[in-house]
């Protein structure tokens, strides 16, 4: 799985562990967690660390996710991917309101609250939001996107999904996009996980008058021409 930070990637992991046959590993090269490897490495140990993540796994599909940001950091691409991985699926999700996800994402880190459950408190934050480091973080995520998109092997064996796609009826992402992929039964999707960031923006960011043109305009907005033939193609 190839994502950013708060673009619905705990939720997805959760619906895949509930399919046939199929577990998922999160951050695998988030330099901050136990299971990631150190920050400064090269490229080709941050894909051995992969491999032996995966390992830890027993069923006969076993994914993972990974960060664009941490692509970057290792400076992996999929040509790099493919090597290691010649026959794997790619999921790429995305989330289309990058103001949205850009401000989850700072409440986050500043919270330390990554997921919400049932009973737990839900934190929050007041973002102050900087313009340059905003627009930034729009055109590289946009980049990022599209050359993972451009890829022969991710247009042939991968599927894109957006967080709204997911979050407003994950039965039929499954059902339709994900199980075709894997060539698994579908199953109903359930989650403990719940919604975080149900204010809206403007309640959540602290100078929201100043950037309120920019988190609603074009630039803040992510679309992605959908793979359309690699469903299809796994389906037959």
């Amino acid at each position: 799985m190839v994502t950013n930070p708060r673009s619905g990637s705990n939720l997805l992991i959760d619906y895949l562990g509930q399919l046939p046959g199929v577990q998922s590993l999160s951050e695998v090269l988030n330099w901050g967690l136990e299971i990631g490897p150190r920050k400064c490495l090269h490229f080709q140990r941050a894909v051995r660390h992969i491999q032996l993540s995966m390992q830890t796994l027993q069923t006969p599909l076993r994914g993972c996710k990974l960060f664009l940001r941490e692509l970057e950091n290792y400076r992996l691409g999929v040509d790099d991917l493919e090597k290691a991985f010649p026959a794997a699926y790619y999921i790429v999700l995305y989330r289309q309101n990058l103001a949205e996800q850009y401000v989850s994402q700072k409440a986050a880190e500043m919270t330390k609250q990554w997921i919400l459950l049932p009973g737990q408190e839900r934190k929050r934050a007041s973002v102050t939001v900087n313009p340059d480091v905003f627009e930034r973080h729009c055109h590289e995520t946009r980049r990022g996107y599209e050359e993972v998109l451009a890829h022969p092997a991710v247009r042939e064996r991968g599927v894109l999904l957006s967080y709204d796609q997911l979050a407003t009826d994950p039965s039929r992402c499954l059902r339709d996009v994900i199980c075709p992929l894997l060539a698994v039964p579908a199953s109903q999707p359930r989650t403990n996980l719940c919604k975080q960031s149900v204010e809206p923006l403007a309640e959540r960011v602290a100078n929201y008058t100043e950037v309120a043109a920019l988190l609603n305009s074009p630039l803040a907005m992510l679309h992605l021409a959908p793979i359309s033939h690699s469903v299809r193609l796994r389906a037959a």
